[in-house]
């Protein structure tokens, strides 16, 4: 049997293609197997999450809303919150606060 550079470039890009797809996919399960802590295993009546205001954090509400969702968690309105560390007369910063509560 000869080697073929073809078939091996075509088997290393298959392996690495289905290693791309496995960490894409733990990035949910991460978040899922992180929340079943802090929500003791999906029994807690109230879980409050925080966020940052950026985009990425936005993604990571999306993804965590979801979740919460198919365990049986209902998000209530978001709301803006101060920073510790901001003056009294600052604005409230971009940070956003979710409680969710089970139902």
């Amino acid at each position: 049997m000869s080697y073929d550079p073809a078939v091996a470039s075509f088997i290393l890009v298959g392996m690495v293609g289905g290693a791309a797809m496995v960490m894409n996919a733990s990035y949910g399960w991460e978040i899922s197997h992180e929340l079943a802590k802090v929500t003791d295993h999906w029994t807690l009546p109230v879980v409050v999450r925080s966020y940052d205001g950026d985009a990425k954090a936005r993604e990571r509400l999306a993804k965590e809303a979801e979740i919460l969702r198919g365990h049986g968690y209902a998000a209530a309105l978001p709301e803006a919150t101060r920073r510790p560390d901001a003056r009294p007369d600052a604005l409230p910063s971009a940070r956003i606060v979710i409680a969710y509560q089970l139902s």
